[in-house]
């Protein structure tokens, strides 16, 4: 029973898997590559001069294969897995035998890290690819898209500053703006923007954000009680309420007063402690005064573009002031 398992075993075990190029085309690019389990052929590729798969026959068994320079000194090895490229390539220099380049496939497209070697085992260059396409190195892009996402914010907080409070010597308090780096690195950390409970009855798919107790604020002439002739207007608090903001709406809901703005339909401005929200061609809006204006003009700036972060893999809003 022993010798007759012993001689079962061996036919069983799966051979070297191997392919060579059995065809050109005139100017030496790969036409058909055929594949080996041992000497047994089990599939071929077919490629025009251009390089792109058009025609694959057979099925690639799970495993890495390798391809040999006329030398029998290895030439690249590719993991196939569910007859496709899955998982990490190598080259190698001919020569010397080598490390040339290395890379990682995900169903037949390069997707992360490629590195190019020197003959004498230096690293050349490093290039990052997505869906086959080539791409940035994803840490240098989400720094340089955080750094890009504090500037403006304190750039846009420096220009409210000059434009409405420097003849005042008013000195804006870091505060705000402090608060919106912290709410933008927390996001970079779960990837994905932070839900919050909510009093507002939701639609299905609907995600509250951002939740708070505010006023709805208009203006008025003010009373000339010394009679000085002079024309003065202020600001009063109209309506008192709650404001959320969704991934598809800002909603107010007063003790008088009731709103409900699309989210892709307006636009979001920040004052020094309000909100200017207004449809796309109005020429003003409404006043709702808030904690953080512009902790809410950014979070609405990214609930109304959604995006994948690692940060923000593509982060896409401008903070605007009124």
């Amino acid at each position: 029973m022993v010798f007759f398992l012993l001689a079962v075993v061996p036919s069983l075990a799966s051979g070297e898997l191997t392919r060579k190029i059995t065809q050109q085309y005139e100017r030496g690019t790969t036409k058909e590559l055929t594949y080996y389990d041992d000497d047994r052929e089990v599939a071929k590729e077919s490629f025009n001069e251009t390089g792109r798969l058009i025609e694959k026959t057979g099925t690639i068994p799970d495993g890495v294969v390798r391809e040999y320079f006329s030398n029998n000194s290895p030439k690249s090895e590719y993991t196939f897995k569910d007859n496709k490229r899955n998982g990490p390539m190598k080259w190698y220099y001919e020569v010397s035998g080598k490390l040339w380049y290395t890379g990682n496939y995900v169903n037949n497209l390069r997707e992360g890290e490629f590195r190019e070697w020197a003959e004498d085992g230096t690293l050349k260059r490093t290039i990052w690819f997505r869906n086959d396409k080539p791409t940035m190195n994803p840490k240098a892009r989400d720094t340089m898209i955080y750094l890009m996402a504090v500037i403006l914010i304190l750039l846009n907080g420096f220009i409210i500053w000059r434009r409405f409070f420097a003849k005042k010597k008013f000195k804006p308090s870091p505060v705000h703006t402090s608060e919106v780096e912290k709410y933008l690195t927390s996001t970079a950390d779960t990837n994905k923007l932070p839900v919050v409970s909510t009093t507002l009855a939701l639609e299905p798919g609907e995600e509250a954000y951002l939740e708070e107790k505010s006023a709805l604020l208009a203006v008025r002439e003010k009373i000339d009680v010394q009679n000085t002739g002079k024309k003065e207007m202020e600001t009063y608090t109209k309506d008192e309420g709650t404001l959320t903001l969704t991934n598809k709406r800002i909603n107010f809901r007063g003790a008088f007063d009731k709103y409900n703005f699309a989210l892709d339909k307006v636009k979001v401005l920040s004052g020094q402690d309000f909100l200017d929200i207004r449809e796309e061609s109005a020429p003003s809006g409404l006043h709702f005064k808030v904690a953080n204006p512009l902790l809410w003009n950014a979070v609405a700036g990214l609930a109304r573009q959604p995006v994948k972060f690692s940060f923000a893999k593509n982060i896409s809003f401008t903070i605007k002031f009124k």
